[in-house]
């Protein structure tokens, strides 16, 4: 397998992994009452197929199939993109909500907003890469 590739696979890892996690932590911002009007698409199981596509493509061992990963692997940023954008709306309202609440805030809503400015800043960083 030859390095355009392989750095196309490991770019759509690092990316479907990305929004299963920013999707996830959202969820509990949500459940634990930050910014809970606050709508995010659900994105992965979009990201999923693509994912397994590309291991399809990969299979025929040929120029189209360069092709082929690597505008999955555009997809899958322009998806982790999207996601981002949709987070980062939920982490300023649910900042704003622990403002709100003060020291009664739950501990579960602060550390998953803390958890997710990190992911956010390194799913940016992999968009960035890929």
């Amino acid at each position: 397998m030859n390095f355009v590739t392989m750095s196309g696979v490991l770019d759509s890892g690092l990316l479907v992994r990305a929004i299963k996690l920013i999707v996830g932590l959202v969820a509990t911002i949500h459940t634990a009452g930050g910014a809970s009007r606050t709508k995010v698409r659900d994105r992965r199981r979009a990201a999923g197929r693509r994912a397994r596509s590309i291991s399809a493509h990969l299979k025929l061992r040929n120029d189209d199939a360069k092709a082929a990963v690597l505008a999955i692997t555009g997809e899958l940023a322009d998806m982790a993109e999207a996601s981002i954008a949709e987070a980062t709306r939920v982490a300023v309202n649910a900042r704003r909500a622990l403002a709100r609440q003060g020291d009664t805030a739950p501990g579960r809503l602060r550390a998953s907003v803390a958890e997710l400015d990190v992911i956010l800043g390194r799913a940016s960083r992999v968009v960035a890469q890929t």
